[in-house]
């Protein structure tokens, strides 16, 4: 799972599957060492309005299939992947924009954990 944070608009990227696993296709790709999978970048886009001089709290959850983004408290995005079958086992954070030659960001009180059952 991969979200991407703008002050206008955060985005969910997936991967979508491009042959079935089992399949003579994917067979192929394997041995020629390619992908059986497609990036989508921007799978679900929803405007937000940050102000890059404030702080943010910014809250990730991945459940199954399903992600959530919750910006200072407020559900700003929901998002159910394509690539769901696949485990989820990386938490990376990282800066760097297509859209500005330098990106500043501070991360504070990163915390990674399991959710309760039910929530």
């Amino acid at each position: 799972m991969a979200v991407h944070v703008w002050a206008d608009r955060v985005v969910a990227c997936d991967n979508t599957v491009l042959h079935p696993k089992e399949s003579p296709e994917a067979a192929q790709l394997k041995a020629q060492g390619g992908f059986n999978r497609r990036f989508i970048g921007d799978a679900k886009v929803a405007p937000v309005q940050l102000d890059p001089a404030v702080w943010h709290e910014f809250v990730l959850e991945a459940r199954g299939r399903q992600q959530r983004v919750l910006i200072d408290g407020r559900e700003v995005l929901t998002y159910d992947s394509l690539a769901g079958d696949v485990p989820k086992t990386e938490v990376q954070l990282s800066l760097g924009s297509p859209e500005q030659p330098a990106v500043y960001a501070l991360f504070d009180d990163a915390t990674v954990g399991p959710l309760a059952a039910g929530k």
